[in-house]
């Protein structure tokens, strides 16, 4: 073999040796990715589950016993579980619409975002009373319309064996 040959096959080695290495990288932040999106929503899930208000309010509304009456609501614990069920799992929802989780992903908290978003006496406080609170004060959107937008997603995508995006 001439060095002319010679220099071409390294040329050759090294540069299949870096789309080798460039391949490797993709396949490890893309599982990387998958990693971190399914510990989001188990560790959304874990959180939700070891929390006394949202447990509180979680069953509260499972069992029918929520009810919102907008002139004793505010201020009250009741309220503030209520909001703390709701913001965290509209963290949820704005990681999914953001795509920083899995569609797949949700299939571990579908249940308790349809029942809780679900509910007659919930979806009053969310889509009439906090719409027209925030429509009122002009701050924009209020943050719980994602987890409405996910509520309509869900509804319309059972995910069973979910092979989704």
């Amino acid at each position: 073999m001439n060095i002319e040959t010679a220099d071409i096959v390294i040329k050759l080695v090294t540069a299949l040796a870096i789309i080798l290495a460039a391949f490797v990288a993709a396949l490890n932040l893309w599982r990387s990715y998958r990693l971190a999106s399914v510990n989001f929503v188990s560790e959304a899930l874990t959180k939700f589950r070891a929390d006394a208000d949202m447990q509180a309010m979680f069953y509260a509304i499972e069992y029918g016993k929520f009810q919102f009456v907008p002139g004793e609501f505010h201020g009250t614990d009741i309220e503030q579980q209520l909001d703390k069920l709701l913001g965290h799992f509209s963290t949820v929802a704005l990681a999914w619409k953001g795509k920083v989780i899995k569609t797949a992903d949700l299939v571990i908290v579908r249940y308790y975002v349809l029942r809780i978003t679900s509910d007659p006496e919930v979806r009053t406080y969310m889509e009439k009373f906090l719409r027209d609170w925030t429509e009122a004060a002009n701050v924009g959107k209020h943050p719980y319309e994602v987890l409405v937008e996910l509520r309509g997603f869900l509804e319309k995508n059972p995910l069973d064996g979910c092979g989704c995006g």
